[in-house]
């Protein structure tokens, strides 16, 4: 039997990332040149919604105007803004802002309890939706962990 050897905790924590393939596969992309494109669109789109407020129950943004839209509209309205953005990305982007991002300061615990039961739900939807629809020529779906095992176990 060996010695074991303490590890300084810096030193483990080091050798947990170290020759993961799923995060060396991660940080490949986010330096290349779609992976840095993705972070500026991520921090543009972070600003947009900084001000868009969320109705789960109607399944409508609320834009700063007081403009209400579903989904395709505010992924339409962002897009008409910003036409380099892809459409499906603002689309994934706008499906996790409302899943993780959008939690109102001044909601109670069971509020935000209930909009993460309608968003989940609205979400659900949404990819029961995506998976049935004819796939479009050329659409490149980003998916999230949480979608994946969603679309997984159901």
């Amino acid at each position: 039997m060996g010695k074991r050897r303490n590890q300084h905790p810096q030193q483990l924590q080091d050798n947990i990332f170290a020759g993961n393939p799923f995060l060396d596969d991660l940080l490949a992309w986010r330096h290349s040149p779609e992976g840095e494109q993705f972070a500026g669109f991520s921090d543009a789109l972070c600003d947009v919604m900084e001000n868009v407020q969320l109705d789960a129950r109607k399944r409508q943004f609320i834009w700063p105007d007081g403009e209400r839209l579903d989904l395709d509209q505010s992924v339409a309205r962002i897009h008409q803004h910003y036409p380099d953005f892809r459409r499906d990305w603002i689309e994934e982007y706008l499906i996790d802002w409302m899943e993780m991002d959008y939690a109102p300061e001044h909601y109670s615990t069971a509020q935000l309890d209930e909009l993460d039961t309608l968003t989940a739900r609205w979400t659900a939807d949404l990819l029961r939706h995506r998976n049935t629809a004819t796939p479009q020529k050329g659409r490149t779906e980003l998916v999230t962990l949480e979608h994946a095992e969603e679309a997984r176990f159901n």
